[in-house]
């Protein structure tokens, strides 16, 4: 579903809060980083950057969320550290255990090898849904600029294609969008790990251009001045925007 929300009713800048329902509960208070996709991943994102049981991607003018079901990746956690219960789990005398020296039975491997009659548990299956907030009618090549670069670098070696290989990839904890309207900036940050962006407005610049249009979202709602998206896995909470105004020193706000 598409739905499009004008901004103009702000005067100065948009503070955004994103608190997707599967971080909130598992937040560390860590900052985010913005990975640069140097072509070490498909698609025409510029950063990515993942929360607890989500992925955000930044693109040229506007962002991807992608949120994964929060019980699904649980599981999978589970399985991928070896402490997945098998299927089904035969029953067990532990007196005739200790008689017959059978160590173990219920379960699934022992000493790294199946034990026969015992079901290998399924790899879990997790389910995820992705939806964009595009900025409408914005600058088609804003300047992105990466900023507070975080120390160190990876290295992605991924597949048998050497070309997709990429090394000194960087993480930075801000990028900035310049112009993405006339006069107008955009900071993508975090604060206790969640998602933020201003959108900075210049002296003169009509803040009433900024359209943010949300595509792939299976609801929209406004509960106590709060933003809810609505998907398959689970529900998205934006907190109310509000406007604050910069002042030098020198200088006296109106």
């Amino acid at each position: 579903m598409k739905f499009t929300f004008l901004a103009g009713f702000l005067s100065v800048a948009l503070w955004l809060i994103l608190a997707p329902a599967q971080a909130q509960e598992n937040s560390n208070f860590t900052p985010l980083q913005f990975v640069e996709n140097k072509g070490q991943w498909e698609g025409d994102f510029l950063y990515k950057t993942d929360l607890g049981g989500g992925t955000i991607f930044l693109k040229k003018n506007g962002f991807t969320f992608y949120l994964l079901n929060k019980d699904d990746y649980v599981r999978l956690t589970e399985y991928l550290h070896g402490h997945a219960e098998p299927n089904s789990t035969p029953t067990v005398d532990y007196d005739a255990k200790k008689a017959t020296g059978v160590a173990n039975p219920d379960l699934s491997k022992s000493n790294g090898k199946e034990v026969p009659g015992v079901e290998k548990p399924q790899k879990p299956v997790v389910r995820g849904h992705a939806y964009e907030v595009t900025f409408l009618n914005a600058a088609v090549n804003p300047q992105v600029l990466p900023d507070k670069p975080v120390d160190g670098y990876s290295n992605y070696i991924i597949g048998n294609d050497s070309s997709r290989w990429k090394s000194n990839v960087k993480s930075y904890q801000r990028v900035m969008y310049k112009d993405l309207y006339a006069g107008i900036d955009m900071q993508v940050y975090s604060e206790a790990s969640q998602l933020k962006y201003d959108l900075i407005v210049q002296p003169g610049a009509d803040p009433s251009r900024i359209q943010l249009q949300y595509n792939g979202a299976t609801k929209l709602e406004i509960k106590k001045e709060q933003l809810e998206i609505t998907t398959s896995v689970g529900t998205t909470t934006e907190l109310m925007p509000y406007a604050y105004q910069l002042c030098k020193p020198t200088s006296v706000c109106p």
